[in-house]
């Protein structure tokens, strides 16, 4: 146990003590905080897999309902707002910004075609531009939207509301 005997002791002990706890304090801070979600957002983003579960009154989709590649698909986040994607050879420009106290991104001027797949044609199906934010890491991210749209069928003379989801899974380039 330590004894000051003099006041000034004293009080040069606890300008220490409070020295000692500032600096402790401040050096245990978390390091690792992820960093905030605009900021892992932008850079550019490569195509993974796209997955459908989407639905059809009186039509059996479970052909339609499997992921499929969409690695010609880019999507390069910048921080000013702007967005540059890239579908095969085609390039759109747009604008992008999150929603929802960022649960969800905006990307106004995006376009994803999806393909045929068997017999039933999805090229009629028009993607939301709004997404949610599935996940969201410095390396992937998985957005998903809601589909919800009538579209005529080339067999079938009247038009079919397609309900359903998209799930879109990028990794950071």
């Amino acid at each position: 146990m330590v004894h000051l005997k003099t006041k000034g002791m004293k009080h040069i002990f606890k300008i220490f003590v409070l020295i000692s706890l500032i600096v402790v304090g401040v050096s245990c801070k978390k390091k690792d905080e992820a960093a905030p979600v605009r900021d892992q957002l932008i850079g550019k983003w490569q195509g993974e897999t796209a997955t459908p579960s989407v639905s059809a009154f009186g039509i059996d989709l479970s052909e339609v309902n499997q992921p499929f590649k969409i690695d010609s698909v880019t999507i390069d986040l910048m921080a000013d707002g702007s967005f540059s994607s890239t579908t095969g050879s085609q390039t759109v420009n747009g604008t992008w910004s999150l929603q929802s106290n960022d649960t969800q991104i905006k990307l106004d001027g995006f376009t994803f075609t999806l393909p045929n797949i068997g017999n039933f044609p999805l090229t009629g199906v028009k993607i939301p531009d709004t997404y949610t934010l599935q996940e969201v890491t410095d390396s992937r991210l998985v957005l998903k939207a809601t589909i919800s749209q009538s579209i005529t069928l080339p067999t079938i003379p009247l038009p079919i509301t397609v309900t359903g989801d998209l799930e879109l899974v990028f990794n950071k380039k």
